[in-house]
């Protein structure tokens, strides 16, 4: 019998397909247990592979939250609390800007600031929201009366600093009273003195017998810089808005005129300026009146806005907590420490009047501040009548923030009129603004 010299080879060969394969119908003691732990390998393959997939997948998960997470950090930090040079905007030495000579400078809605502009200049880059002839009224009002830079100190903050202050005083062009009553403006976020806002609103008041301070919040425009160097917020401003308010009041340097009561002397303010105002009305139960135009109710909820416009509303949800505390940290104060829920339910049962000023389409202080202020005002009908509930839908040429001063110049200033007059008990009332007698300032 001849022996096949591949024999051991197919054997071997069988075996090996038998381990590998284990094809059904054959033969072999050893096939099932072969085939089970051929599957146990298989398997446990596929689990380290899954496992290590997961793995991969979590900690790239993780580190891109971290990734997105400082970046968000970094960007919240600057936006929302570092001091720069929208502060100091138009506020150098060099430029020499005063309110005789900055109306043509500064930027306005649609308008570039930073140059010398024409009134043509202005009928072009104002459109329909505004005209030259706003600009001109201005210029030639603010060039024919008088306007003075002053020092003042704020009133103790929380741990008894004092930081000093400047501004412009503004006396009235004229008055129906010996002495015109005073309002103290103060300007917002990344803002000073300086900008058109201010300004556009001082113009206002004084054209209707009104004297005004505009004051800079310590490390905005002239004030020197404190410690920390950051946007306090909600921690101490209001202490230098008072201060400022005290100062109107007492005339300390004697050059306003004379000291006058408390309850010749109103507070005003806009975006930031506006929150500020409403922390102090809260705080001061003295001050007659209060304007707020287009106020953050808190600054966690200016946050949160402001990220939402940058943000997916799911990463806005996740990092909101973590990026807020970094950002308190990075102030060095509590931002907080104030806000309209916190200081207006404080104020004495006076029914003191109170103005409250919105745009719908205002995509930097959403409208949801202005429902929240106006419940916490409804909620308190013997401290405050909310005189004025002024709440408007409009753009101009694409900024939407506390635009109604510039957009509708004419209804803002006689608003004015009728809710100062009143509030401050100036004589002859609405009549003593002379309303009719001032050049028109719509387009």
């Amino acid at each position: 019998m001849q022996t096949n010299p591949y024999a051991s080879n197919v054997e071997s060969t069988r075996d090996i397909d038998i381990e590998h394969h284990a094809p059904e119908g054959i033969e072999d003691k050893d096939g099932a247990a072969k085939t089970s732990n051929y599957r146990r390998r298989i398997c446990m393959r596929c689990s380290i592979c899954c496992g290590c997939t997961v793995v991969v997948l979590l900690t790239g998960a993780i580190v891109g939250y971290f990734v997105v997470l400082s970046i968000v950090i970094r960007r919240s930090i600057a936006d929302f609390v570092t001091i720069g040079p929208p502060q100091s905007e138009y506020c150098s030495d060099e430029l020499a800007l005063n309110p005789s000579n900055l109306t043509q400078y500064i930027r306005w809605p649609g308008c570039k600031g930073g140059v010398v502009k024409t009134l043509q200049d202005f009928d072009s880059c104002g459109g329909t929201c505004f005209s030259s002839n706003l600009i001109a009224a201005m210029q030639d009002f603010n060039s024919q009366n008088e306007f003075r830079k002053v020092s003042l100190r704020s009133r103790p903050g929380p741990t008894g600093e004092q930081p000093l202050l400047t501004g412009w005083w503004l006396p009235a062009a004229s008055s129906s009273e010996a002495v015109a009553p005073r309002i103290v403006l103060q300007h917002g976020f990344t803002s000073n003195s300086n900008k058109y806002h201010m300004q556009l609103k001082a113009f206002f008041l004084r054209s209707i017998g009104f004297s005004v301070l505009v004051m800079n919040l310590q490390d905005h425009c002239y004030s020197p810089n404190s410690i920390p160097h950051t946007v306090h917020w909600g921690y101490d401003y209001h202490y230098s808005l008072l201060g400022a308010w005290d100062y109107a009041q007492n005339d300390p340097d004697g050059i306003l005129g004379g000291k006058l009561p408390p309850s010749k002397v109103g507070i005003m303010g806009l975006s930031m300026g506006g929150f500020i105002v409403n922390n102090a009305f809260g705080a001061e139960p003295l001050v007659p009146a209060a304007w707020s135009d287009s106020p953050p109710a808190s600054p966690l909820l200016a946050f949160k806005e402001g990220a939402s416009r940058q943000l997916p509303s799911f990463l806005v949800d996740i990092l909101l907590q973590p990026v807020w505390q970094k950002v308190m940290d990075a102030a060095g104060v509590d931002l907080m420490l104030n806000t309209a829920a916190k200081n207006l339910p404080r104020g004495p049962d006076t029914q003191r009047p109170f103005a409250l000023v919105q745009n719908k389409q205002d995509t930097t202080v959403f409208l949801e501040n202005y429902i929240a202020i106006k419940h916490i005002v409804a909620a308190h009908p013997k401290k405050y009548n909310l005189t004025v509930d002024w709440l408007i839908d409009a753009s101009c040429n694409g900024d939407t923030h506390a635009v109604l001063n510039v957009m509708y110049p004419n209804m803002y200033r006689r608003k004015l009129c009728k809710f100062w007059t009143h509030a401050l008990n100036v004589p002859g009332g609405e009549d003593s603004c002379g309303l009719s007698k001032l050049p028109s300032l719509d387009v």
